[in-house]
């Protein structure tokens, strides 16, 4: 099955003190999975996503998190978070963390798999980058294992204005543009072929540094099943049967 974007299923939100609420832009019904890049900030390195939990949601978990990164000044650290949809409607997530301001980006989509946890996930990894690279992307740390899956880039700035742009092929599902307080952007892809590894990126208007990291989530269901021919000799011992077909003559 091939997974697709929950169409106008994006939304993003920014505050100072936890919790806030992030309000995605369309229903979604169940077995869409949701997905959340999040990113809190602070003046010393303390700050993380807590929690996020969600109306018609099932429990989120934290797929994949950077390091902590001193970005234009303040450090800054990002994680990407999922959970399936458990019933039908609009989700309202609402996050928690410790830390300074934070803002995050979400988005659902349909097709995938709907395990809660690292089930749902075939590979991850992260990079930062503290100045001088208006260019972001971030390799995950090991190989597919399966082709045609959702690539998921999450990219995060400690509040420099920026608007990011998605990388070739790359499609920003949501994104929380030109804040001061704390900037994050969702983008998807197919990931192609199996049996490398996977990249997300894009590019910013200014080189004050960035933190991304992407996940590559699996396809609802698995390999269709095989066939095996059925081999039967007929009662009146004149012939064999392989499948449907009469064979004459055994």
């Amino acid at each position: 099955m091939a997974w697709s974007p929950v169409t106008g299923s994006g939304g993003h939100a920014e505050h100072a003190s936890s919790p806030f609420t992030v309000t995605l832009g369309a229903a979604c019904v169940v077995d869409d999975r949701v997905i959340v890049t999040a990113s809190p900030n602070a003046g010393t390195p303390v700050e993380a996503i807590t929690g996020i939990t969600g109306t018609f949601c099932g429990t989120f978990t934290k797929d994949v998190e950077s390091a902590n990164t001193i970005v234009g000044g303040l450090d800054c650290r990002n994680s990407i978070w999922s959970a399936p949809v458990t019933s039908n409607g609009t989700p309202v997530l609402t996050i928690t963390w410790v830390g300074g301001a934070c803002s995050a980006s979400a988005a659902a989509y349909r097709g995938l798999d709907n395990s809660v946890g690292a089930g749902a996930v075939d590979a991850t990894g992260t990079s930062t980058n503290t100045g001088g690279n208006t260019n972001w992307s971030a390799t995950t740390s090991g190989s597919t294992t399966a082709a045609n899956e959702l690539i998921i880039g999450g990219y995060a700035d400690d509040g420099e204005g920026e608007t990011p742009t998605a990388g070739s092929g790359f499609t920003i599902d949501a994104a929380n543009n030109g804040s001061s307080i704390s900037v994050t952007a969702l983008e998807s892809k197919d990931s192609g072929a199996s049996g490398s590894t996977k990249t997300a990126d894009g590019s910013t208007g200014s080189n004050s540094g960035w933190v991304v990291c992407v996940a590559v989530y699996k396809l609802s269901g698995g390999a269709p099943p095989s066939f095996t021919p059925v081999f039967r000799k007929t009662l009146s011992g004149i012939g064999t049967k392989i499948g449907s077909r009469q064979v004459h003559g055994w």
